[in-house]
């Protein structure tokens, strides 16, 4: 049977490598975007052009009537999916005292309530696959456990996704979908524009974390894949930290 998978914020960056290796293990994937259109085409061609089973599929994850659309045209094109990754992520870069409300509201929006409604719309169609093993996974941050200069937003929804994670591999294990967290430390990604001292940030991670070098995005989707098989029934609700042991420091 074939084996569909769902990848959030795939056009680019983390999604996009996540996208490829379960693309390369056989997957069907739907290749997930909002914003930059011409970035997603160019990624679901160059799939295209690798022989890869790819779909495009577009929809604002801040919107549940959008997200309700997406489930319910890969219900119409495949009838099912096995393996749900919500990797989209949007959100303010700010100190406390300079946020403001529609700040938070967009900060939680994409990264809380639709990694929450994405799940939750995904669940029947997780369902309706008779594949013995089914998967959520979830990427978070370390930003959800350790301080980061403007990251209180964004690392306060992390956060509640990483609770969330729990909450939802009791709750949805009857139905044989198993959920867990990644938790990326510094990757290596165009996110690190975000950083004013971006060169500064990289060179003194490398100094003082454990394996010399920052995370790759195919650190991430390594590990993700792993927790889309079988080999890893008995994880369950877990946030698994990716960081070249930064944190132990």
């Amino acid at each position: 049977m074939e084996k569909i998978a769902l990848v959030t914020g795939s056009s680019r960056g983390i999604g996009k490598v996540i996208a490829e290796k379960l693309l390369l293990e056989g997957y069907t994937v739907y290749l997930h975007y909002c914003m930059n259109e011409e970035l997603a085409k160019n990624t679901y061609e160059e799939f295209l052009n690798r022989k890869f089973k790819t779909r495009l599929i577009c929809s604002d994850i801040s919107n549940e009537d959008e997200i309700k659309k997406m489930f319910e045209k890969i219900k119409e094109e495949s009838g099912y999916i096995d393996v749900l990754i919500n990797n989209a992520a949007s959100g303010v870069h700010k100190s406390i005292v300079d946020i403001r409300k529609r700040d938070w509201d967009f900060t939680f929006e994409v990264n809380a309530r639709g990694t929450f409604l994405c799940s939750k719309y995904a669940v029947p169609l997780m369902k309706a696959s008779t594949s013995l093993y089914k998967s959520i996974v979830n990427i978070t941050s370390t930003g959800s456990q350790r301080y980061i200069p403007g990251y209180s937003l964004i690392g306060g929804t992390k956060a509640y996704i990483e609770n969330l994670t729990k909450y939802m591999a009791c709750e949805l294990s009857s139905y044989g979908i198993n959920v867990n967290a990644v938790s990326g430390g510094l990757v290596e990604t165009d996110s690190l524009n975000y950083f004013q001292d971006k060169k500064l940030v990289m060179e003194e991670f490398k100094k003082r974390v454990p394996a010399g070098r920052l995370v790759m995005p195919e650190d991430i989707a390594n590990l993700v894949s792993f927790l889309c098989n079988s080999n890893s029934e008995m994880i369950r609700g877990q946030t698994i930290v990716v960081d070249g042991g930064a944190s132990l420091i």
